[in-house]
């Protein structure tokens, strides 16, 4: 049988649950099969892959969602980055079976302007008990997040260590959520802060050891290999209490992410080698 013809990079994905994904035939228009991006399997003709030494050939639909998954975050805005978090966020709860938070994640919050009047620098925050929707709140201002960097003095990046992006943003806010005391399933960010004293953080944000363990959950939401390879210890923690939603490696989180970023990335990886 002589492989498909269709080019696979232009075939429509639809993300249906947490980690699969419908994705247009590459040989009937009209028909879509199902990819798993937990162990990455498809439901087409051509799912099975196989491997001669180190190459990986996959079936057109799973490249083409692993593809998607990569391309995704350096081509939108922030109000897409922070949509997209938020349908990560959310994706997470329902794979972990955690009741969701409401999430407040507009393009300015008064509470937020508030707060930065104030002498606050901030673009978002959790509470616990807000008033306002009487239970637990993640509110994000997407208008005071940071810009995807690529140049300069900028260095956020989805799925990269330094991430305050809109979508970064979501996810850290939603760690300060499900590592909290409030939080049924855990025992608070202090008992992880204790179980990994001893690993530094991963980005300039760490005035506490609360934010340095909830932005060590952040890089476990979107780049959980980068994070196993810097922090083990914090990554071996994580992955004893919380499923994660993403399953490729680092590189391909990072795809096309600038190139000082993997440079960055391999020289953080070199650091923490034994």
């Amino acid at each position: 049988m002589s492989s498909p013809a269709n080019d696979w990079r232009t075939l429509r994905v639809r993300q249906w649950e947490p980690t699969r994904y419908w994705v247009q035939s590459q040989t009937r228009k009209n028909v879509e099969h199902l990819v798993d991006a937990e162990d990455w399997t498809c439901s087409c003709e051509w799912s099975e892959f196989h491997k001669e030494g180190e190459q990986i050939t996959w079936c057109a639909h799973i490249k083409r969602v692993r593809l998607w998954l990569g391309t995704k975050a350096r081509s939108m805005d922030k109000k897409q980055l922070a949509e997209f978090g938020e349908k990560r966020a959310r994706a997470m709860c329902e794979l972990n079976g955690w009741n969701s938070p409401t999430f407040t994640v507009v393009e300015s919050d008064e509470r937020i302007v508030r707060m930065k009047a104030a002498g606050t620098a901030t673009c978002g925050f959790y509470r616990p008990m807000s008033l306002r929707c009487r239970g637990p709140e993640i509110v994000v201002s997407w208008r005071h997040c940071a810009h995807v960097g690529t140049a300069g003095s900028s260095w956020s990046f989805p799925g990269y260590v330094i991430d305050r992006t809109p979508y970064g943003v979501v996810q850290h806010e939603l760690g300060h959520y499900a590592l909290g005391s409030f939080h049924r399933n855990f025992n608070g960010e202090i008992i992880m802060a204790d179980a990994i004293k001893d690993e530094e953080p991963i980005s300039g944000y760490a005035p506490n050891p609360e934010e340095k363990c909830v932005e060590m959950f952040r890089l476990y939401v979107t780049n959980p290999n980068l994070l196993s390879l810097i922090r083990p210890r914090a990554f071996e923690w994580l992955a004893k209490r919380v499923k994660p939603i993403e399953h490729r490696e680092w590189q391909e989180v990072l795809r096309n992410a600038p190139e000082r970023t993997i440079a960055q990335a391999l020289k953080k990886i070199g650091a923490a080698l034994p």
